[in-house]
């Protein structure tokens, strides 16, 4: 984020930009996580054994603020404006959920979760009758990124288990596309929308990493089992908003909305290597039928969905 923040800023040095603006959001969202179903699949179907059973239909989590930034410049250019842009959002829910398995229940805490999107993008602004209506589409890049640290413990007759030292880190980068609209109904009123999508040929691509360290007994033998799971990331993103604009004065704006934001995700080439430690002895209990299931699971496309109402104000600087 800092490099297209610079990047950026040396473009709009050399563009001798006429207006730069700042804005700051308030949104209260709520969020479905890819993961959800991607996780619940992986334990219901493990490829060797008994599976566990997700008994939340839905990750519990609070209801969570998030505070997208952003920064514009704008130089005056023909019937337009050249605009070099910039925002930023970090999401952090709570997520949590309880399982039952053969013999054992389990309580899951995804603890430090992040949900983070940067973008870069270059557009034009078109000012149409009189100003009135402003059609803006534009390219750029996106950075998706997820991390969080899983905190697991499982409890039953035959078995007591926790885990340490287990981060989940996933992130993409390419291409993104979009336009938004703006019509002024009234002299400090108008309603805008926008969409954006991700780039024709190949997505959002990147890679996804998870490790997990579990300590505990099984049948009264202590034990340490290391997991680490590797895969592709590939996703495919759609963003909408719509909402009603006020200005406060010539150089502040208030904005109010609904947006969603849809992302299909899948991690092809999902793979994990297990290494567990009994009395000193490591082996490693690799299954092909869970190597087989983990692949397929992990490779269907899931959604990830997020629905939120916004306030946003921006402060715009002449020069």
């Amino acid at each position: 984020m800092i490099r297209i923040l610079l990047l950026l800023l040396g473009m709009s040095a050399a563009l001798s930009a006429d207006t730069l603006r700042l804005g700051v959001s308030v949104d209260d969202t709520h969020l479905h996580s890819e993961l959800q179903p991607h996780v619940k699949n992986d334990d219901l179907f493990p490829g060797i054994g008994l599976g566990r059973i997700q008994l939340d239909q839905e990750w519990d989590h609070d209801s969570t603020f998030i505070f997208p930034l952003s920064i514009e410049y704008l130089k005056k250019l023909g019937p337009g404006s050249v605009r070099i842009g910039a925002n930023y959002t970090r999401y952090q829910p709570h997520l949590r959920f309880d399982s039952i398995g053969s013999l054992y229940l389990a309580r899951t805490r995804l603890k430090e979760f992040e949900i983070t999107d940067a973008e870069g993008q270059l557009g034009y602004d078109f000012a149409l009758f009189s100003e009135k209506l402003t059609l803006a589409p534009w390219i750029g890049a996106h950075f998706h990124g997820t991390r969080y640290t899983t905190f697991e413990t499982t409890l039953g007759p035959a078995q007591a288990t926790t885990t340490i030292a287990s981060p989940f880190q996933d992130g993409a980068t390419g291409m993104v596309y979009g336009i938004g609209a703006q019509f002024q109904f009234l002299p400090d009123w108008a309603v805008f929308g926008s969409l954006e999508k991700d780039g024709p040929r190949r997505g959002i691509v990147g890679a996804m990493r998870d490790q997990k360290v579990t300590i505990g007994t099984q049948n009264s033998s202590p034990f340490i089992q290391i997991d680490q799971s590797n895969a592709g990331t590939l996703i495919n993103l759609r963003k909408l908003a719509l909402g009603v604009e006020y200005s406060i004065s010539q150089k502040m704006r208030l904005r109010v909305g609904v947006a969603e934001d849809l992302l299909l995700t899948r991690h092809p080439g999902y793979q994990t290597v297990p290494v567990l430690i009994v009395g000193g002895l490591a082996t490693f209990p690799v299954y092909t039928s869970e190597l087989l299931t983990d692949s397929v699971l992990w490779d269907k496309a899931e959604k990830q969905r997020q629905f939120h109402f916004f306030t946003s104000v921006t402060y715009g600087l002449e020069f």
